[in-house]
């Protein structure tokens, strides 16, 4: 968005200015994600559609069973909406209301859904988070840098 948006266009608010386009891009990650997260289509499919015809009992209990996640998808997310937020705050600081914002949420629905919706996950070592936290939390570290100095 950045580099499309001209220069002169930066500050200003109108609908193809820069500042509306990055607050729609934290809506729409708060609304698209989370509501696709709690709705999920697929597993109420299963569960509602296919499990009542289940010809065996395995099968059936197929049906039941949670939806499948990856913790790498999660830490993603989370460091997708800090580096965004690192990456515009000298533009639009109120983004990190709205960063903050968008981690809340996304730490409730993600709670909802481990102990409701999504199946038992495997058991991995702390390798993911300390990996997360020593480089992509760095590296956004560094661009909330270099983007406040260069804007």
């Amino acid at each position: 968005m950045t580099i499309i948006i001209p220069f002169t266009s930066t500050l200003s608010f109108t609908k193809d200015d820069l500042i509306p386009g990055v607050y729609t891009i934290f809506f729409a990650d708060i609304i698209t994600s989370t509501m696709t997260q709690l709705i999920d289509p697929a597993s109420h499919f299963k569960k509602h559609f296919l499990a009542p015809r289940a010809k065996t009992q395995e099968s059936m209990n197929k049906c039941f069973e949670g939806t499948s996640y990856e913790l790498a998808e999660r830490y993603t997310s989370a460091i997708k909406l800090i580096f965004l937020a690192f990456f515009y705050n000298s533009i639009y600081p109120a983004i990190f209301f709205l960063a903050a914002f968008a981690l809340f949420i996304n730490y409730m629905v993600d709670k909802f859904s481990i102990m409701r919706t999504w199946a038992r996950a495997p058991k991995i070592g702390k390798e993911v988070s300390e990996f997360s936290r020593k480089y992509f939390l760095s590296s956004a570290v560094i661009a909330l840098a270099v983007v406040s100095s260069y804007f």
